[in-house]
């Protein structure tokens, strides 16, 4: 195609790119135009200009007359046009990149503002230029910027030696042009610089199984060796081979194969075993007089896993095709995986291929699962009890020592095969968990990681089976089904973001090499044999999975109650307790006098002082003696009653009674500490000594790690846990009445995160609602484990609460449906306006918080022992609980500051506090919305805060009620603090200002919000 219908069609799509003209000191357009035979890396100009059709004028007559002069025959074309610039220092941008997984930098780089010497994005990528394969994150590499410096500019280029130096990065809007049509280019995201596909994205999987088995077969050269791979920035071969990656990419091809039909795959195919057959294997005759065999590999060893590719390669074979003249040889590989076997069914990893003794017992767990799963291969194609009775030897051993754990795609696809000859409840089970507790890791996993495509389809296979099967449809019941499906789905789309498109690699050294294949991106984007292999099976699994899937989903008739109740999921509620617990408190008590809701409260934490709490709390009216308060724990006594479970056995051994069942707290707690052996068990019993529940730890490092819970089902049968969040999940849902209808507000997400992504109400008649009480993100923008679940799967929720405009705005911002959030700040209580007293004239600052890293303790004295060479006689005073108030009291002593700074206990005499106070100052790194700041308004007090997100900017923007710190700098605390200080005109000031913006969190107005979210649950 002529590069000058490649324009035309780019140059359409560019005008209606919505980037904005830049301001000086840049060019008010900045275009790119990439131009590639598809034979040799793409040449790349910029074009710069005062409008775009100056820029595009430019640019276009400058890359057609570099053909001309070239003699190029241009297939390609990739232009670019600069939408975002972000001027920073090199100490900035070094902050970040040590941030960010190498290969993963997602902006171009200019090295002055004209964009001169500007660097794409891909570009970047492809010469390595923030590479160094021995760091994790994105190092900056001086030869290669240098090099390629001067084959782009023609002149040297370095990295900034002095931190404050500027350097620019940038993000562009793009759009690839070939002989099929111009591609718009994702601008952000995992897919960010690749094509945008349109929905549905499955329409594409033939062409990646296609071309991915195409390019799998071209590496097999004439003689049935691979080309073994590539670094492709600089088209480094890989020199090394490797025998066991031989016989599993064959197997991946043969499967690619079955789809294609192409018959040249066949004949590479058939070259690929020959050359494993003829010159990788070899025959060995053992002890007892049997011929086995083994894949010889290079370090002259015999490794398990390639006794297993190799068998998996030709029992695809024999079944795509009929062909029976390999079975001898595979059963022969059999016999040499039998003798890597021991009697409990561990497997020996590594054999020195000439005596067969014992190079590594373990080297990767990989090796296991291929082992187990060849083996089912085999049984099929030849039903020797010998292969399968290897594998129920071996799952046993797995179980005893919970391979589960360890995730590995091979067992799932093995337990697949195992149970459609012993479909016994404890491989299925074994196969549940194996993903069980790993979605959320696959999940966030930004690399493109193919196996586990494998492992969430095989799973999807194992629920479908275990549904059909009424006698054990009951493991089921805390398996987050649908979350499991939504994680393939999204893992699988993800896979197009690991294809070499020709839009990226035209950026690389030889792209017609690579073209159509799959890469590793942070390790260089290796493209490797058993890279195309695992991509490529991946593709075949999530493409069988599309038309096989039907997984029943479990209905039952819920008897529907005009009757709604309203419960607070928590973890636990003490008489001082952390934000969440206190906040919850005060909703309770806002649901009873403003909605005429009397709210349940649940905590799943095992409380044996809760029933004086509770007493506690109605005494200090901070809760209503109308609010029920219900102990997962306690109820399991009723749920004896109602049959719903029986007592366990009691050890019979004497045990440690540490809390004794009496009225006031009904289930005590013995404990059973092992003299010999690393575990403690914990009984739970009611006040006759009989056993509710079982807890088993497991002691690591002296800490106590929970193995699994235990208690008896209503048919006098197990019932196990492995965590206390299943427990409770499944806890909460028993003790709920089926002919009541829910709302259920869950304010402590991590606790409650298996009940939420059950589902429940696909079993009652409930609502679900989340509070997010802090940030929702980590520093580095990753989702906090807390919220990650149903941010990321909005639909496992109906309501989502947040307390500030800000966080609204952010999680708008990502794709967040407007219609399911509510803002809702937590309140003021009304009691606290009546305890206001009168400000006395002084100069103390006040600071209530947890003494924890996140409260930033160290800055707020750093920052104050500069107020104090301003102020002298201003005071500090802290007060909370916490694991470093110790620390804090040592660095204060360490300064000489105790004179000023007092680091106190925990107080609930807020109203003598603030009157002392002549502001209140807030340093956390992170809030979801201070409960402190809030008070410190309603007391009068003006507050000092850093911008943090979140809280501050909602409290404060807009009203003299105090100052925002933009910059979290000791500095700029100190100076806020000093100017409030200083000057006791401004003190009245913003004492008044705080007055008035504590009226916003009143709670007459904060229950109009609630009422807008009863409203829009029905």
């Amino acid at each position: 195609m002529a590069l000058s219908d490649l324009l035309q069609q780019a140059h359409f799509e560019m005008m209606s790119v919505n980037a904005p003209e830049h301001a000086a000191p840049y060019p008010a357009c900045i275009l790119f135009f990439s131009l590639c035979d598809g034979k040799q890396r793409a040449y790349t100009h910029i074009s710069t200009g005062k409008t775009f059709n100056q820029a595009w004028t430019s640019g276009s007559q400058f890359i057609q007359r570099y053909r001309q002069q070239h003699d190029l025959q241009i297939c390609w074309l990739r232009v670019e046009r600069v939408d975002h610039i972000e001027e920073m220092s090199w100490a900035g941008l070094q902050d970040k990149l040590g941030k960010t997984k190498r290969n993963y930098f997602r902006f171009g780089l200019s090295f002055d503002p004209d964009f001169t010497h500007a660097i794409l994005e891909q570009e970047l990528a492809a010469n390595a230029i923030l590479y160094d394969g021995k760091v994790g994150v994105a190092i900056p590499n001086e030869t290669n910027l240098n090099n390629y410096a001067q084959r782009r500019f023609s002149c040297s280029l370095s990295w900034p030696t002095d931190p404050q130096q500027r350097i620019w990065r940038f993000k562009t809007q793009a759009v690839f042009c070939d002989a099929s049509g111009a591609k718009t280019i994702e601008r952000e995201g995992k897919a960010s610089g690749f094509r945008k596909i349109a929905e549905p994205w499955q329409a594409h999987l033939p062409n990646l199984i296609n071309h991915s088995a195409q390019y799998l077969a071209s590496q097999i050269k004439s003689t049935g060796e691979y080309h073994y791979g590539w670094f492709p920035c600089f088209d480094r071969k890989i020199k090394s081979y490797n025998a066991l990656r031989h016989a599993s990419s064959t197997y991946a091809l043969i499967e690619g194969w079955q789809v294609t039909q192409q018959p040249q795959q066949r004949q590479a195919i058939e070259r690929a075993l020959a050359y494993l057959t003829d010159e990788l294997i070899q025959y060995k005759t053992l002890a007892e007089g049997r011929q086995a065999a083994f894949l010889v590999d290079t370090g002259d060893e015999i490794k398990l896993g390639g006794n297993a590719v190799s068998i998996l390669a030709y029992a695809k074979y024999t079944e795509v095709t009929g062909d029976m003249t390999y079975l001898p040889l595979m059963e022969a590989l059999a016999e040499g995986i039998l003798l890597m076997q021991d009697e409990q069914g561990k497997f020996v990893h590594v054999l020195e291929n000439h005596d067969l003794s014992v190079k590594e017992p373990f080297r990767i767990i990989y090796y296991d699962g291929e082992a187990a799963f060849a083996l089912m291969r085999l049984y099929k194609l030849s039903p020797n009890t010998r292969w399968i009775e290897s594998v129920e030897r071996a799952f046993e051993y797995f179980i005893e020592n919970k391979h589960w754990q360890f995730h590995d795609h091979w067992l799932s696809y093995c337990v697949n095969e195992l149970t459609l000859y012993r479909p016994l409840e404890k491989y299925f089970k074994f196969g549940l968990d194996n993903v069980r507790d790993h979605l959320d890791f696959i999940m966030d996993d930004i690399t493109n990681y193919p196996n586990s495509i494998g492992l969430l389809a095989s799973t999807i296979e194992i629920v479908s089976k275990v549904n059909s099967l009424k006698e054990i449809s009951f493991l089921l019941k805390d398996f987050n089904v649908e979350r499991l499906s939504i994680s393939l789905g999204i893992r699988a789309k993800y896979l197009t973001s690991g294809f070499f498109w020709p839009e990226i690699s035209m950026f690389f050294s030889s792209p017609e090499k690579i073209t159509n294949s799959f890469f590793v991106r942070h390790h260089s984007y290796r493209v490797r044999i058993d890279d195309i292999e695992s991509n490529l099976l991946a593709c075949i699994n999530y493409a069988k999975n599309m038309e096989c899937r039907k997984i029943e989903r479990v209905k039952e008739n819920h008897t529907r109650s005009n009757e709604r109740i309203t419960v607070f999921l928590l973890e636990n509620i003490r008489e001082i307790g952390n934000g969440i617990e206190v906040a919850s408190l005060r909703r309770a008590k806002l649901f009873n006098n403003h909605l005429n809701i009397i709210p349940s409260l649940v905590i799943s934490h095992y409380n044996p002082t809760l029933s004086k709490t509770i007493s506690s709390l109605r005494n200090k009216s901070l809760l209503d003696e109308s609010t029920r308060v219900y102990s997962i724990y306690f109820e399991l006594i009723n749920l004896v009653k109602k049959n719903k479970i029986s007592y366990l056995n009691k050890l019979g051994i004497q045990g440690k009674k540490v809390v004794s069942a009496n009225e006031i707290c009904p289930v005590g707690k013995v404990v059973y500490k092992f003299a010999e052996g690393n575990f403690v068990i914990d009984d739970f019993v009611d006040s006759c000594g009989n056993v509710l529940l079982r807890k088993f730890w497991q002691i690591k490092n002296n800490k106590n790690i929970l193995n699994h819970i235990e208690l008896n089902n209503n048919e006098g049968g197990r019932r196990f846990f492995d965590s206390e969040e299943k427990f409770s999940s499944w806890a909460l849902e028993e003790q709920l009445p089926r002919n009541k209808s829910w709302d259920f507000i869950v304010d402590k997400n991590r606790a409650w995160k298996d009940f939420v992504l059950s589902k429940p109400h696909t079993r009652i008649n409930c609502s679900i609602t989340t509070v997010i009480h802090s940030t929702h993100l980590f520093e580095s923008n990753r989702f906090k484990p807390s919220y990650s679940y149903f941010l990321k799967s909005p639909d496992v929720v109906d309501k989502i609460i947040v307390l500030t405009k800000e966080q609204y705005q952010d999680l708008l911002s990502i794709g967040i449906n407007p219609e399911k959030m509510h803002v809702i700040p937590n309140h003021l209580d009304e009691s606290l306006f009546d305890k206001r007293l009168p400000k006395k004239l002084n100069k103390r600052v006040i600071y209530l918080a947890r003494y924890s890293p996140e409260k930033q303790h160290s800055l707020l004295i750093d920052a104050f022992e500069r107020v104090l060479q301003e102020v002298p006689d201003a005071e500090l005073y802290t007060y909370g609980l916490g694991q470093l108030k110790k620390s804090i009291e040592d660095l204060v002593e360490e300064r000489g500051l105790g004179h000023a700074i007092k680091i106190n206990g925990y107080t609930d005499k807020l109203d003598e506090v603030h009157q002392q106070a002549c502001c209140s100052v807030l340093c956390s790194n992170h809030e979801g919305q201070s409960l402190f700041a809030t008070e410190s308004m309603a007391f009068g007090t003006p507050l000092v805060s850093l911008a943090i997100k979140y809280g501050p900017r909602d409290i404060l923007e807009g009203h003299d009620a105090g100052i925002l710190v933009s910059s979290g700098h000791r500095d700029e605390l100190a100076n806020a603090l000093v100017s409030i200080l200083s000057s006791p005109e401004r003190q009245l000031l913003l004492q008044k200002g705080a007055i008035r913006c504590a009226e916003r969190f009143s709670s007459n107005n904060i229950a109009k919000n609630w009422q807008g979210w009863l409203v829009s649950l029905t």
